[in-house]
């Protein structure tokens, strides 16, 4: 009962870290458009912008151009649950490793 207790907290505070990385964004570029003037760099004419994404290590929400206003993220935009899960596992690892890093030099004998 002990252990479980511990890794529903661990899986709360992962959720906590979670939510404080999503105030965070990042950007990547995408297309917008194909009404842009072409070039020989941009051949196609496709129009790019700075999309903003939110998501640390992992994205899972990016804004989409065809549904929303761009630059802003909202509920309408490209929500990913694999990014999402993964995030949280991510942060669940990392804390059930510096967990097991505090046990193991608190049991170590220093000379």
């Amino acid at each position: 009962m002990k252990k479980i207790f511990k890794h529903i907290i661990i899986s709360i505070i992962s959720i906590i870290i979670l939510l404080g990385f999503s105030c965070f964004n990042r950007t990547s570029s995408k297309i917008m458009g194909n009404l842009c003037d072409q070039t020989t760099e941009n051949p196609s004419g496709y129009c790019y912008y700075d999309a903003p994404e939110i998501g640390i290590p992992f994205i899972f929400l990016s804004d989409s151009p065809n549904t929303s206003v761009v630059g802003n993220l909202g509920p309408e935009d490209d929500f990913y649950i694999n990014g999402l899960v993964l995030n949280i596992i991510s942060y669940y690892l990392l804390q059930i490793v510096f967990l097991n890093l505090i046990r193991f030099y608190r049991n170590k004998k220093l000379l």
